[in-house]
């Protein structure tokens, strides 16, 4: 019977993953197929600002950075992570009040996205389409740039830079309750300690996930996944034991520059979670009601801020500690710190991939599987997806300028 209502399930997925598709990746292509991509009377060629890899991703960056030499007053600085990775910054002077931080690849694989965004600002900005007088402009390319090489989301120590930002970390992984999130109970099944075999990678991991979906209910299932884990260096969503390099090379460059603390709108660019192709924008904290927000920031799909209830995409993440905009908010009170969060794929569809991949990277050798995985959850390579991307991008960059430029 198992067998039989397992295999029913996996036609109803299948039937559903090619009606998905069909709906929302009619244009899967790579970049060279797409139209322009178009905002206002701006437009840019995809090929240009999306890459497939980092070192791509990075010369790109350099060079755009370094063609606004003599025309803007740009500076670029290079922080070295680990071996030849680096952090990429390009700080834009800017005569007006506040600074603009725009941050690529926290999570990695997910800066592909922050980088077109970059990239293709950078462009506008190159066109004379934004004066000097404006705020200052700091654009932080490849945060974790292993992880962005590699296809991951985790860093080179496998810590998820998102659950890492923690002051006070000792104390703080003395005091959490391992299983407060339930992630003991359910390690079995989130971070298997072997390779995944055809059985995992077909229908077993959903027979194993459904019972477990419909019996506690799809929310604590995804907090599991979420809410981060500071015990089993090998398994899933792990937030380190101590603050990584990444986090405190940024946050020392930005107040050894007078960047912080002052009046910064601080956006980390994530991909994964959402409608597809659409952007949720989260503040841990803030002064400002959702009704005003929703004023300063029009385009966004969805915003999510401490009292709403509705938190659609950001549900199940009130036991997550260690987002970076969540503590640098609680650092510098007076900034407003924003996570841009561009859906792709159902999540359990990238739940699945997580699993699988983390697996994978730990005890499998085919790691250009896990690398696919990761590709298809966290950067589709969609014809519409990437022109959202750039369109929803750039515009809150252009927004958080001109909210500066109110608070005169």
């Amino acid at each position: 019977m198992r067998l039989l209502l397992g295999s029913l399930f996996a036609c109803i997925v299948s039937i559903g993953v090619f009606q998905f598709r069909a709906r929302y990746y009619p244009g899967e292509s790579d970049c060279n197929q797409d139209a322009p991509i178009l905002l206002s009377n701006h437009s840019w060629k995809a090929c240009n600002v999306f890459s497939l890899e980092y070192e791509e991703a990075r010369t790109k960056f350099r060079a755009a950075v370094k063609s606004l030499e003599g025309s803007t007053n740009v500076e670029s600085f290079i922080l070295p992570v680990v071996d030849d990775l680096t952090i990429d910054v390009a700080v834009l002077k800017g005569t007006g009040k506040g600074t603009i931080v725009h941050v690529s690849g926290t999570h990695g694989v997910e800066g592909y996205a922050g980088s077109a965004i970059q990239l293709a600002f950078l462009d506008y900005v190159n066109r004379d389409n934004l004066t000097s007088d404006r705020p200052t402009i700091v654009l932080v390319h490849s945060l974790n740039p292993y992880g962005m090489k590699f296809y991951r989301r985790a860093n080179e120590n496998n810590v998820d830079l998102n659950r890492n930002a923690i002051d006070n970390f000792d104390e703080f992984v003395k005091s959490r309750d391992p299983n407060i999130a339930s992630y003991d109970t359910f390690r079995d099944f989130v971070s298997p300690e072997r390779e995944p075999n055809l059985w995992d990678s077909t229908l077993g991991w959903w027979l194993g996930a459904l019972p477990k979906v419909l019996k506690n209910g799809f929310s604590p299932m995804k907090r599991v996944l979420v809410a981060g884990q500071y015990h089993h260096p090998t398994g899933f969503s792990f937030g380190g034991t101590s603050m990584q390099p990444s986090i405190e090379l940024i946050e020392n460059f930005m107040v050894q520059h007078g960047l912080l603390p002052g009046e910064v709108t601080w956006i980390d660019v994530h991909t994964g979670l959402g409608k597809i192709a659409k952007d949720t924008l989260m503040f841990e904290a803030t002064t400002h009601s959702q009704s005003s927000l929703r004023v300063y920031f029009p385009t966004a799909e969805h915003i999510v801020t401490p009292e709403v209830q509705d938190k659609k995409a950001m549900s199940g993440y009130d036991l997550t500690r260690g987002i970076l905009a969540a503590y640098l908010q609680e650092q510098y009170p007076e900034g407003l710190f924003i996570l841009q969060e561009f859906g792709t794929l159902p999540p359990i569809f990238v739940g699945r991939s997580l699993i699988l991949e983390n697996m994978i990277h730990h005890y499998g050798t085919n790691k250009a599987a896990g690398r696919a995985l990761l590709q298809t959850s966290f950067y589709p390579q969609s014809t519409k997806w990437r022109a959202s991307i750039v369109q929803r991008g750039v515009s809150l960059i252009l927004q958080a300028v001109e909210l500066s430029a109110r608070s005169k």
